[in-house]
C-alpha cells in the first residue's frame, strides 16, 4: 500500500500569559482582580469537570459577539491557543500557559482553542448570552492558518518525549512557529536497508559515475551554477531563512560545484554514494539519518544562542540563528551538515532522507523528489518506503 502523504504540525512553544502578552485576546485574571461580562445580556454560568488533553489542535472556535471567562476552581495551571479577532491567513496562532490560580476573559470574536488544564478539574465558566451570542463558530486551522495543527509545547515538557521515531504519528516532526511560511520538509522514511556489496556496490558506483560525467557534459562551462536546473531551489531557501548561499552553500550546489571543478564525489559509505546520486539528479538540498538514533518528536526550528554539534568530519557547525532539526536529545541536522551522532552510515537500516525546501516548493514538487530519493533507496539498498511527510 502506497505511504500516506500528510503535512505537518506548526510547534508553539507556549509564552507565559500576562496581562501584557495576552492584551490581543482578552485579559488575564489574577488574584483580586475583576471582569464585567453582561453589559448588553445574561451571563451563563457553568461548573464543568475538564480532564488533561493531548496538547494538539487541528480546529479553532469562536464567540462572535460574546466574552468568555474561564475560572479554575482549584489552582491548576492550563493552556490555550489564540488567534487575533476577525484575522487569519497571515496571522500565526499563539500559544499560552496560565498560570495556576489565574482565569483568562477571550474577548468576542478570538478564535481559541482551550483553556486546558494541566491536570484534571473543575472550572467554572461564564458567557455573556445576548440573542443568539452562544452560537459559536468552528473552523479548521488549515482553514484559519494554512497548517494542519499546532501541538504546544510546554517550557517544561511534562512527562517527556516517547521514545523512538515514527514517521507516522501525529506528531512526528513539528514546525516552529518561527519557521512557518520560510521552508519545507520533505521526509521520508526507509527500512529494511542492506548496504550494497558486490555488484551492487559496482552498478551504485557505476550510476554515480555516470552522474558525474553527465553532469560535467552538459554544464562544464557554466558561467554561474545558478543557470543549472534545480540550484536555485537551496538558493531559494537559504535567502528565505537567512543563510549567505556564497559563504555556506547548500549540500547540494556545493556537490554540483565540486564536480564541475574537477573533484569526484568521494562518500565514506554506499548510503551516502546514493545521496551524491539523488542530488546530482535533483540538485535538492538532501540529508539522510539515521531512524534508530532519533527520539520523537522532531522539531524543526532555529538554533538558539551558542548552538552547534559536531559533524561527522568532527567539524563544528555553528547553529545559532539557523533552521535545524533537533529531537529529545538535541540538534542533529540542519541544511549546513549534520549532527555525527544521527547522520546515516553503514550500519544504517532505517533512513530518514529530509529535503530542505524553500516555501514555494508546491506539494506536487516536493512529491516528486521524494519519489526519487525512495526509488534510489530500493534499487540501490533494498529498502521499502515506510511514510512521507510534508512538512510546512
Amino acid at each position: 500500500m502506497r505511504p500516506t502523504v500528510s503535512t505537518g504540525d506548526l510547534a508553539l512553544a507556549a509564552q507565559p500569559a500576562t496581562r501584557e502578552t495576552f492584551a490581543p485576546y482578552g485579559r488575564v485574571l489574577e488574584s483580586g482582580q475583576r471582569a464585567q461580562l453582561g453589559k448588553r445580556g445574561r451571563v451563563l454560568v457553568t461548573m464543568d469537570p475538564r480532564r488533561r488533553a493531548p496538547r494538539r489542535v487541528t480546529h479553532l472556535q469562536r464567540y462572535p459577539e460574546a466574552k468568555r471567562a474561564y475560572l479554575p476552581t482549584t489552582p491548576v495551571a492550563s493552556w490555550i491557543v489564540a488567534l487575533r479577532a476577525g484575522e487569519s491567513g497571515d496571522v500565526e496562532p499563539a500559544a499560552f500557559l496560565v498560570p495556576a490560580g489565574a482565569g483568562l476573559v477571550v474577548n468576542e470574536g478570538v478564535w481559541h482553542a482551550g483553556p486546558v488544564p494541566l491536570e484534571d478539574a473543575t472550572v467554572c465558566e461564564m458567557l455573556e448570552t445576548i440573542g443568539a451570542a452562544d452560537r459559536f463558530d468552528r473552523k479548521s486551522l488549515r482553514e484559519l492558518a494554512a497548517v494542519e495543527a499546532v501541538r504546544v509545547l510546554l517550557p517544561e515538557e511534562p512527562g517527556g518525549p516517547a521514545l523512538g521515531f515514527d514517521l507516522a504519528a501525529p506528531n512526528a516532526v513539528l514546525l516552529d512557529a518561527s519557521l512557518h511560511g520560510r521552508l519545507r520538509l520533505g521526509c521520508l522514511v526507509v527500512d529494511d536497508l542492506v548496504a550494497p556489496e558486490g555488484d551492487g556496490l559496482r552498478a551504485l558506483e557505476a550510476e554515480l559515475e555516470r552522474g558525474v560525467e553527465g553532469l560535467r557534459a552538459m554544464w562544464a562551462h557554466a558561467v554561474d551554477l545558478g543557470e543549472i536546473p534545480g540550484i536555485g531551489i537551496g538558493r531559494d531557501l537559504y535567502r528565505e531563512v537567512g543563510i549567505d548561499a556564497s559563504r555556506f552553500p547548500p549540500s547540494s550546489e556545493a556537490l554540483v560545484g565540486g564536480v564541475l571543478a574537477g573533484r569526484d564525489p568521494a562518500p565514506t559509505h554506499p548510503l551516502g554514494a546514493i545521496a551524491a546520486l539523488c542530488m546530482l539528479r535533483l540538485r535538492a538540498p538532501l540529508a539522510l539519518y539515521d531512524v534508530d538514533a532519533l527520539r520523537a518528536p522532531v522539531v524543526v526550528r532555529l538554533g538558539a544562542d551558542g548552538e552547534s554539534y559536531v559533524d561527522p568530519a568532527r567539524r563544528r557547525v555553528v547553529l545559532e540563528g539557523r533552521p535545524l532539526l533537533a529531537d529529545a536529545e538535541g540538534a542533529f541536522g540542519s541544511p549546513l551538515g549534520d549532527a555525527r551522532r544521527a547522520a546515516a552510515g553503514a550500519s544504517t537500516r532505517r533512513a530518514l532522507a529530509v529535503l530542505f525546501l524553500p516555501p514555494t516548493a508546491d506539494d506536487g514538487t516536493i512529491r516528486g523528489l521524494l519519489d526519487g530519493v525512495g526509488r534510489a533507496l530500493e534499487v540501490h539498498a533494498g529498502g521499502t518506503v515506510a511514510g512521507r511527510l510534508l512538512v510546512g
